[in-house]
């Protein structure tokens, strides 16, 4: 975790309170104590806790407001109220406020320590997949950008622009390391040299100490920042060196506006996309083609990427055998993602196996991609459409990608159509559609509306055609939703007859 292992609960009320007594007294706890809202809110803004419990000694006409004024300052943490309310309003009320939990602590079957194990730890899943998730993301990003710079202020300014735009990150600053009183010189986002104390006004204490341990052993350091003043809530600081086997070639100091810190997979992400930048900024040094140049890339980030995932994968294989299973099925569920994006970026830059295509029919393709998606909430429906000649595994890849952005969509099960356009073919569900002044930007990197997954699915599938050489289209769905037509298609129909002929062949 980011923060030690110990659940850490913000009890706001008398310390003789039952319910903070129990807390007080769970090992598995540890307490952080506040006696009025004032307290609380000093307290949330200068120590990571996991979640918050208000004692019944806080009067019932005072639980409300404070709902609400912890509720501004850290919106996603969970809030148990504890208390036997004279009517359901208290509870409703409390409730509408955004407590999470209203315990009747006179109810035999309370258990406040179990629940508060059970809030922190699916709260903690929860921020850890959201917090590595935008990290991969605005890297990812970030390193697209890099990747087609021609020079070293080329590749700082992508850095500097793709991470800057991230939500999660509030500061970037972007520079190289120097052995002189200037000690740090930032690029970006301004041309400066900086000292020591200058660095310490704006990263903190710890922040000069920091840079030099991460130049020192090329590893990402990470600064928790408290604010003096108590009238700001803290702020993670990680120092990444781009560092190779040869030297550090920069820095990269992001701010990140949360107290929580960074877990090892957040900075096992940082660390490898040092590393990755750190190669690139090394490479404009080096007079190579453009071939040379994307193999190398290529064979760089898949190298950075693969290897930490096989660990992990392994690891999340003895976590489930320990029966703690439903934590970890969502970290499965984006690793996997993850390792399918690689894979199918490795052969999209592959260019002599794309070249490799044959004549296979479509509707094999379209069955084992469907297969793949499984979901119980969304059917299939497909016309014969004929052979295709294409690169199948990317076909299919194009196919799974447009299968899970409808069903991803939908608020309600769903259907997708599959069938055969004059010279190509076309996907298309019933759901709620792409509004038109979108259309012109889902195929762009990074790009998605519910945070979900990494913004890649729909930039692949137009990459996947652009390789092929077909022409792709977003229009209205003849049911309303969203309609994916593709043309230029080399497809060969085996019998005219069929053409207009359809059946359905998965449900799920």
């Amino acid at each position: 975790m980011g923060h030690t292992d110990a659940i850490r609960v913000l009890c706001v009320g008398g310390d003789g309170d039952p319910a903070i007594v129990q807390v007080t007294e769970a090992r598995s706890l540890v307490s952080v104590p506040a006696h009025s809202v004032v307290e609380a809110v000093k307290r949330l803004r200068a120590t990571a806790v996991d979640c918050i419990l208000i004692g019944p000694s806080i009067e019932a006409d005072e639980v409300v407001p404070l709902i609400t004024r912890l509720r501004e300052e850290r919106s996603a943490i969970p809030i148990i109220a504890v208390g036997d309310p004279e009517s359901p309003d208290e509870v409703i009320e409390a409730i509408n406020a955004g407590v999470t939990r209203y315990e009747r602590f006179s109810d035999p079957k309370s258990d406040i320590v179990g629940l508060i194990a059970h809030l922190a730890t699916d709260r903690r899943v929860d921020a850890s997949l959201d917090r590595h998730r935008g990290l991969t993301q605005a890297t990812w990003a970030a390193t697209e950008a890099a990747v087609i710079a021609e020079d070293r202020d080329g590749i700082e300014t992508a850095i500097h622009r793709e991470l800057e735009a991230a939500v999660m990150i509030d500061t970037v600053w972007v520079g190289q390391y120097e052995e002189t009183d200037a000690f740090v010189a930032i690029n970006r986002p301004y041309d400066a040299k900086l000292s020591r104390p200058q660095l310490r006004v704006l990263l903190g204490k710890s922040g000069a100490d920091a840079i030099h341990r991460a130049v020192e052993t090329r590893e990402v350091q990470v600064v928790l920042v408290n604010d003096d003043t108590g009238k700001a809530p803290g702020r993670t600081v990680a120092v990444v060196p781009l560092a190779t086997d040869e030297g550090v070639n920069g820095i990269l100091i992001l701010g990140l506006d949360s107290i929580d810190g960074l877990d090892v997979s957040d900075r096992d992400v940082l660390q490898r996309f040092g590393r990755v930048t750190g190669h690139l900024i090394g490479l404009t040094a080096r007079q190579l083609d453009p071939v040379e140049r994307t193999e190398a890339v290529m064979s760089l980030v898949s190298h950075e990427i693969r290897n930490p995932l096989t660990t992990a994968m392994s690891s999340l294989q003895i976590a489930q055998e320990s029966g703690e299973i439903s934590a970890f099925n969502r970290v499965e569920r984006a690793l996997e993602e993850i390792e399918r994006t690689i894979s199918t970026l490795n052969t999209l830059f592959r260019q002599n196996e794309i070249h490799q295509t044959v004549e296979k029919a479509f509707e094999e393709t379209a069955i084992r991609a469907w297969e793949e998606t499984a979901t119980p909430t969304a059917n299939l429906e497909i016309q014969e459409i004929g052979t295709i000649r294409a690169h199948h595994d990317l076909l299919e890849r194009l196919l799974v990608n447009l299968f899970r952005n409808a069903i991803q969509y939908a608020d309600d099960p769903v259907t997708v159509r599959v069938g055969r356009l004059k010279d190509g073919f076309f996907v298309e569900d019933d759901g709620p559609g792409i509004p038109e002044e979108e259309r012109d930007v889902v195929f762009d990197w990074g790009y998605t509306t519910r945070g979900a997954g990494f913004g890649l699915g729909l930039a692949l599938v137009h990459e996947i055609a652009d390789i092929h050489g077909w022409s792709v289209a977003v229009v209205d769905g003849t049911s309303g939703g969203a309609r994916f037509e593709f043309y230029d298609v080399e497809v060969r129909i085996e019998d005219e007859g069929e053409e207009n002929g359809s059946e359905r062949v998965r449900d799920r």
